[in-house]
């Protein structure tokens, strides 16, 4: 489950990447508020998949074979 969270997080970040550079593009200036939107949601999606995966691992005890480790 952890490998494709990550692969989700970085699909969104390359999402929010060309958002960007589409941005800056002066050949999409009349679409520029739709991609303003885009990048918003894309945004809020990354925050709030961050936040929980954060309140997740904070949530989860560790075993006792992790904290042997952990020393």
């Amino acid at each position: 489950m952890q490998g494709r969270a990550i692969t989700f997080l970085e699909r969104m970040n390359l999402r929010r990447s060309t958002l960007r550079k589409q941005l800056e593009t002066p050949e999409l200036q009349s679409i520029h508020p739709i991609l303003v939107g885009e990048q918003k949601a894309v945004e809020m999606v990354i925050d709030e998949f961050e936040s929980e995966t954060d309140n997740n691992r904070n949530e989860i005890p560790l075993s006792d074979s992790d904290d042997e480790k952990n020393e």
